[in-house]
């Protein structure tokens, strides 16, 4: 990362020579839309393997590329369209639903062939004028400005003679590269961080499944769940306003347990609830709160999450949940680990379909049946306890790493406009 002494502050007026000030329909980009035809893919086009990755909006988020979810055209389909295909060093823009959005193409991406669909552009810079690297922090840059050239209210849209009426800043190409390492240098520290925050809660699985499925003992207890449990009760959505009797919380739903756990909290709305409910229910260490409403046919409801003693730095305010939730609180802490593997464990082998109910639309989980009905093998408390030890170990680091990927993204995202309006400079 570029040191501190390699950054200067410039004033109003001072100089920017080479810098130009131009509209986006100006810029060395080409802006690409994608095919809208006859040939665009239907729904039984797509296939869950392909020659062609066929980009749906949950592949492009805000932080860039996601590939947990992916689906496929074939090379035929492919090539009967005319327009979509993305290159190397292409940006993806969001352009309908979730707008604003942006990902880039670069040779770490392993998918060769790949199409947008009809919600986004393509922004391809012209290499000898824009980096590509600079190109898609300039993107990012530009978010806010692109919320107020959005139309629509039930599908918000960006319409590309509203986008490209945008103003940019452009400085010199050797400004761009060195801006685009300093920004680069921060978002790879912050990728190996993630990284190695997935290969911590991977070896604390693999020592869930070692210890208590394939090492699992005959004479071990058969008894439910609920014996680890000292009680479970339901959360509340609350209120968007503020009265005298209120008191404003960060409300956990489940869809946003994946980002908490990964150290991004800032999805989970802010409301309003009574201050005698939060006093009764209030969220601690050690507590587990665990997704038991929302589920669909091809996704189960049971996400979770624990809380850890890191995790309420994650919000500008007290932690509650909501409805759509339960807090579950282990009889002792030591046992609090062992039951989030374990919804963990039947979450990712989709065995918690079982105990769902529900004909259609939204599933729930029978989380009674779960934790109060069906019994199972329980581990000596022994077990238990060790296996909290080691695996602590292992999510110590975890949100040691999110506290440090927490202070590198605050670092970039304040240098993010500063470096792109020119008043910040770095040293070339």
């Amino acid at each position: 990362m570029t040191e501190r002494g390699d950054f200067e502050e410039f004033g109003a007026g001072e100089d920017m020579t080479g810098w130009r000030e131009l509209a986006l329909a100006n810029a060395p980009i080409t802006i690409i839309d994608g095919d809208r035809g006859k040939n665009y893919p239907s729904q039984t086009d797509i296939l869950p393997q392909g020659y062609c990755l066929f980009l749906s909006t949950k592949n492009v988020r805000a932080t860039g590329f996601d590939f947990s979810e992916c689906q496929f055209i074939t090379k035929d389909k492919d090539d009967s369209l005319r327009k979509g295909k993305i290159q190397r060093n292409d940006i993806v823009l969001t352009t309908r639903g979730t707008v604003g959005n942006v990902a880039l193409y670069n040779s770490k991406i392993q998918y060769d062939n790949i199409r947008i669909n009809s919600g986004m552009l393509i922004l391809r810079p012209n290499i000898a004028e824009i980096d590509p690297i600079f190109n898609f922090y300039l993107m990012r840059v530009l978010r806010p400005e692109f919320d107020t050239v959005v139309s629509g209210s039930a599908q918000p849209q960006l319409p590309i003679k509203d986008l490209i009426s945008l103003q940019i800043v452009l400085p010199p190409l050797h400004e761009q590269k060195a801006i685009a390492a300093v920004l680069s240098s921060l978002d790879d520290k912050i990728d190996l961080l993630h990284r190695q925050n997935a290969t911590l809660e991977a070896m604390a699985e693999a020592l869930f499944r070692q210890w208590f499925v394939v090492e699992a003992r005959e004479e071990w207890e058969d008894n439910t769940l609920s014996c680890l449990i000292e009680k479970n009760f339901g959360g509340d959505w609350g209120k968007e306003f503020v009265s005298h009797d209120l008191t404003q919380v960060c409300c956990i739903r489940g869809t946003d347990i994946a980002d908490i756990q990964k150290g991004i909290p800032s999805r989970a709305p802010l409301r309003f609830i009574k201050k005698s409910r939060l006093l009764n229910s209030a969220v601690a260490t050690g507590d587990l709160i665990v997704e038991v409403s929302g589920g669909t046919e091809n996704q189960s409801t049971g996400r979770a999450m624990f809380i850890h003693s890191f995790t309420a730095d994650l919000f500008p305010f007290q932690i509650y949940f909501s409805n759509f939730c339960r807090l579950i609180r282990p009889v002792k802490k030591e046992c609090t680990l062992f039951l989030f593997h374990v919804f963990r464990h039947l979450y990712n082998s989709d065995e918690l379909f079982s105990y769902e109910n529900g004909t259609s639309g939204i599933k729930n989980l029978n989380y009674n049946a779960l934790l109060y009905e069906e019994k199972t093998k329980i581990p000596p408390y022994k077990l238990i306890k060790n296996f909290d030890i080691q695996c602590m170990s292992y999510w110590d680091k975890v949100y040691k790493n999110k506290t440090q990927i927490r202070t590198l993204e605050k670092l970039r995202d304040t240098l993010l406009p500063k470096l792109m309006s020119g008043d910040v400079r770095v040293q070339c």
